[in-house]
């Protein structure tokens, strides 16, 4: 049975945004800002899609979050996960000196073998898409099946932003999102182990 929380409501704006969300991102992602590829070994992709799924885990992966709220999440008969969050990260300017804090919405849609179109492959999807200040951020996650047990996470990002705040935006994303994919195996073997 699909299952919704929901803490804060949600405008009709965000509803039509998370339900289009995954062709949304498809058609942005046609011609990336950046791919990036981490293999992980003794993860299968189910355990790493539902850590990659699970927004309180967010803050403990990306090197710029520091604080998430869920505003909705909704699970479907089918697996599929959708959740609007509004995150905030912590921005440095100036070397350092001077630190900012934005919080944006932020839209996801994840999505089982089962639920996509090639569902043999055992590939499990995660989009995600944020928009803050004239930046718009699409994102698609594939974890794949690699060698027996493991996977291979690979993360397609293309990035929309103002021109005198592009080239920060796109470097400050790709050093993020590389943390991100950097620090996901020892978060996967502390969840395997329980602590």
């Amino acid at each position: 049975m699909p299952t919704t929380e929901e803490k804060t409501p949600s405008s009709q704006d965000d509803e039509g945004r998370l339900k289009d969300l995954a062709a949304s991102v498809e058609s942005a992602i046609d011609n990336p800002t950046y791919v990036l590829t981490k293999d992980i070994e003794q993860h299968n992709p189910e355990t790493v899609w539902k850590a990659l799924s699970t927004p309180g885990l967010l803050m403990e992966m990306h090197p710029l979050i520091v604080d998430v709220q869920v505003i909705q999440r909704q699970e479907g008969d089918d697996g599929t996960i959708k959740g609007i969050l509004d995150v905030t990260d912590q921005l440095e300017f100036l070397c350092g000196l001077v630190k900012s804090k934005t919080t944006y919405r932020a839209y996801m849609h994840c999505s089982p073998p089962k639920a996509n179109a090639e569902p043999a492959s055992g590939t499990r999807k995660i989009y995600f898409q944020t928009s803050t200040m004239g930046t718009t951020v699409s994102t698609r996650i594939d974890c794949e099946p690699a060698n027996a047990t493991g996977t291979t996470v690979t993360q397609t990002t293309f990035i929309t932003a103002p021109f005198g705040l592009r080239r920060y935006v796109q470097q400050t994303a790709r050093m993020a999102h590389e943390g991100s994919l950097e620090s996901l195996p020892s978060i996967l073997d502390k969840l395997s182990s329980g602590s």
